[in-house]
C-alpha cells in the first residue's frame, strides 16, 4: 500500500515555516505526505518534513530515477510536483511530465531559468502588445564586452546579472569589477555567464503573481535603488485600472513564454514613466519574499498554498472571486551600522510596537545575540528580519511599515 505525496523541489531559501504549512495542508486536505528534494538538506529541513531526499537538482535521467526510487522505498506515490526554486524548475517539469502530472512545458520552461533563452523567446513573440517593451540584451564574457554594450544602449542604463535567474535587476555596468559583482551574489552555478540588459530610466518595480486562476500585482521597493534586493512589498499595488491590466498582461505574457500551464508563476516587471512595461525576470515558482502571505492577508478568502496543492494534483484552477479587505505589506529590518548585535531586540519589540495592534501581523528576526551585522546589504541574509502588517489603506500600511522598522532599528544595540 502506498501513500500519496507532493514533491517539493526547493533550495536554501525554502523556509521551514512554509514547508510545515504545505505539509499540514497536504495531510488535512489530501491525506498526503510531503517530500522535500534539495541540494543541501539542513537540520531545519529534516525537522519540518519527514521525507527528505538530497539531490543536485540536475534534470537528468539519473536524478529522475533517484528521486522516484526514494519515493518507492518510502512507500510514497507522487501525486503532485511543486517547484519552489528557479534551479529546480527543469527537474520538477521533467518529473511531472514523466508521471503525467500537471506542469509547465519541460522544453519551454528553460526560459524561466535562463535569461538569454527568455530574451530570445521574448523577441520572437508573434504578437506582443504595443505597451510591452523587449529590452536589448546580450551575453557578455568580460569587462570590455560589458562596456561595449553599455555604450550601445546609452543613454539608457545597462545592467549585468547572471544568465541563470535569481540575480534581481542586476548591477549597473560602469565601474571596473561589475562582471565580478554580477556573479557574486546570489551565488550562481559553476560556469554561469553574465547577461547585459538595457534598463529603462525611471522604471518602477512590481511583481505579478498567479496561483491556480487568481492573479495580483505587488508594489516593490528596492533597497536604496540598488537594483538587486527588495526592501519592501505591498499587496495590492496602488494602481489605476489600465496600469494594473497592463502589468497583469505583461506577467501572463512572460509566464506563457515559459510554458506556463495555469498553476503558479511570479514575474518581476517594470512600469516605465510613459506607461509601457517590460519584463525583468520570469519564474515558475512562488514569490520568495512573503508575497503569498501578503495576498492571504489582503484577500482573506484566498489560500495560495491550498490552491497550489489542488492544481498540482488535479490541474483544475480555482477561478474564485476573492474580495480585497486589507492592504498588506512586508518591510525588512536593516542594521543602522556595522558591528556585533550586543543585545537581542526581542524583549523590547512588543513594547515598541504595541500601539500598532491589531495591524501588526508578524515580526521576525533572523539574527541572534553575538551575530555580526552590516548596514551594507549585499545579500538577502544581511537583513536582520522583517515586519508584516495589514491595514485598511495603502497609506496606512506604508506608514506602519516605516514606523515599525524605524523603531526596531533605533532600538538595536550594536557594538
Amino acid at each position: 500500500m502506498t501513500t500519496a505525496a507532493f514533491l517539493v523541489i526547493g533550495d536554501a531559501r525554502t523556509r521551514a515555516g512554509e514547508l510545515r504549512r504545505l505539509q499540514t495542508h497536504a495531510r488535512e486536505l489530501h491525506d498526503a505526505e510531503l517530500i522535500l528534494c534539495k541540494e543541501q538538506l539542513g537540520h531545519e529541513d529534516r525537522g519540518a518534513v519527514r521525507h527528505c531526499v538530497e539531490s543536485d537538482l540536475e534534470p537528468s535521467a539519473t536524478t529522475l530515477a533517484s528521486v522516484l526510487a526514494f519515493a518507492r522505498r518510502r512507500g510514497l506515490n507522487i501525486t503532485g510536483v511543486l517547484p519552489h526554486c528557479d534551479t529546480g524548475v527543469a527537474l520538477a517539469t521533467m518529473i511531472a511530465d514523466r508521471l503525467e502530472l500537471p506542469a509547465a512545458d519541460p522544453v519551454r520552461a528553460t526560459a524561466a531559468v535562463c535569461g538569454s533563452t527568455y530574451r530570445r523567446a521574448e523577441a520572437e513573440l508573434p504578437a506582443r502588445p504595443a505597451f510591452l517593451r523587449a529590452p536589448a540584451a546580450r551575453e557578455v564574457r568580460d569587462e570590455p564586452e560589458a562596456q561595449a554594450f553599455r555604450d550601445a544602449v546609452a543613454p539608457a542604463e545597462a545592467r549585468l546579472r547572471p544568465v541563470v535567474t535569481g540575480g534581481g535587476a542586476g548591477v549597473r555596468a560602469g565601474a571596473a569589477g561589475t562582471m565580478r559583482g554580477a556573479l557574486s551574489r546570489p551565488a550562481p552555478r559553476p560556469g554561469t555567464t553574465v547577461i547585459a540588459e538595457e534598463f529603462p530610466a525611471g522604471a518602477r518595480f512590481y511583481g505579478v503573481d498567479h496561483v491556480a486562476g487568481f492573479a495580483w500585482v505587488t508594489e516593490q521597493e528596492l533597497l536604496d535603488g540598488s537594483g538587486r534586493l527588495v526592501r519592501q512589498q505591498i499587496v495590492p499595488a496602488p494602481l489605476d485600472a489600465q496600469a494594473e491590466a497592463r502589468l497583469l498582461h505583461t506577467g501572463f505574457t512572460a509566464a506563457e513564454v515559459c510554458g506556463f500551464d495555469g498553476s503558479v508563476f511570479h514575474a518581476d516587471v517594470l512600469r516605465l514613466p510613459d506607461g509601457s512595461t517590460s519584463v525583468l525576470a520570469p519564474a515558475l515558482r512562488p514569490d520568495r519574499l512573503g508575497g503569498w502571505q501578503l495576498a492571504s492577508l489582503a484577500f482573506p478568502d484566498l489560500d495560495p498554498w491550498e490552491q497550489w496543492l489542488q492544481y498540482a494534483c488535479e490541474g483544475t484552477p480555482a477561478f474564485g472571486v476573492f474580495d480585497q479587505r486589507a492592504v498588506a505589506g512586508i518591510r525588512r529590518v536593516r542594521a543602522p551600522r556595522d558591528g556585533v548585535l550586543s543585545a537581542a531586540p526581542y524583549p523590547r519589540v512588543s513594547r515598541l510596537l504595541d500601539e500598532h495592534d491589531p495591524y501588526l501581523r508578524e515580526v521576525s528576526f533572523t539574527k541572534r545575540l553575538g551575530d555580526r551585522v552590516t548596514r551594507d546589504i549585499t545579500h538577502e541574509d544581511d537583513f536582520l528580519g522583517h515586519v508584516i502588517c495589514a491595514t485598511p489603506t495603502y497609506d496606512q500600511t506604508r506608514q506602519t511599515l516605516l514606523d515599525c522598522t524605524r523603531r526596531i532599528e533605533d532600538a538595536l544595540e550594536i557594538s
